[in-house]
């Protein structure tokens, strides 16, 4: 499953085959994410430094809602209304680890809840950590809440936007 190193030492044995179904998909939905993400956001960044005298301010704006689309139609079935979809990535994306590599921790101690942590590090060298918390809905698990902390910081994750 791509770059990343899946470690199940924090799930019980009887809830692995949850992650054998559940990751395969999950994984797959941010390769493409980064995928189809990654060309829109490079094209947003070029044109925002070219975009001093705001002569490109309406193409950005349509860049924009392309990212937006394509960012719904991905995620659209795999997330909750807890979920808030920003138009925004950066370059490189946000989740480009899903090609780049880290490590993926899966823990399921309990039927209603999955914790999908995974460790990398960033552009800029500094350890990075997400977490996703995904929950039974509609017959399928969607992610629920998304969150992020960087090496040094003290406290509970951040919730962030997808």
């Amino acid at each position: 499953m791509g770059n990343l190193t899946i470690l199940l030492n924090g799930t019980p044995e009887r809830f692995r085959p949850t992650a054998e179904q559940v990751l395969p998909s999950f994984i797959k939905l941010f390769e493409d994410y980064v995928s189809q993400i990654t060309p829109l956001m490079e094209r947003d960044h070029a044109m925002r430094r070219q975009n001093a005298d705001g002569s490109l301010s309406e193409q950005i704006g349509a860049l924009e809602e392309e990212s937006k689309s394509v960012k719904d139609r991905l995620l659209k079935g795999h997330i909750t209304n807890n979920i808030y979809v920003s138009p925004f990535d950066t370059v490189p994306s946000t989740f480009a680890y899903f090609h780049t590599g880290g490590t993926l921790h899966f823990t399921m101690k309990t039927a209603k809840k999955i914790t999908i942590h995974i460790s990398f590090t960033d552009e800029d060298g500094n350890d990075t950590y997400h977490r996703f918390i995904l929950r039974p809905a509609e017959g399928r698990w969607l992610i629920d809440w998304f969150g992020y902390s960087c090496e040094g910081e003290e406290g509970p994750f951040k919730k962030y936007d997808l």
